[in-house]
């Protein structure tokens, strides 16, 4: 379901600047920061499956929510941590 058309599709609904998404689409120059964070996630975090988020506090304290959860879900763990 995520095709390349899909995707820009999304990028262009949200008013992404469509030719910077092409070009990080079209090459691997953000792929060792992906790949970087995303080795994080399962060694610090215990990662393991989508859709899973690390929400990152501004002291540095994080909270994993796993699954698909509702708005009110985020805006409650943003709202414990500032």
């Amino acid at each position: 379901w995520a095709s390349a058309t899909r995707l820009q599709a999304f990028a262009f609904n949200l008013g992404l600047d469509i030719e910077q998404f092409d070009k990080c689409m079209r090459t691997d120059e953000h792929r060792a920061q992906v790949n970087f964070n995303m080795q994080r996630a399962k060694k610090e975090f215990g990662v393991n499956s989508t859709p899973t988020f690390v929400i990152v506090g501004p002291t540095g304290e994080a909270q994993k929510i796993v699954g698909a959860h509702p708005y009110s879900t985020f805006v409650s763990v943003l709202d414990q941590m500032l």
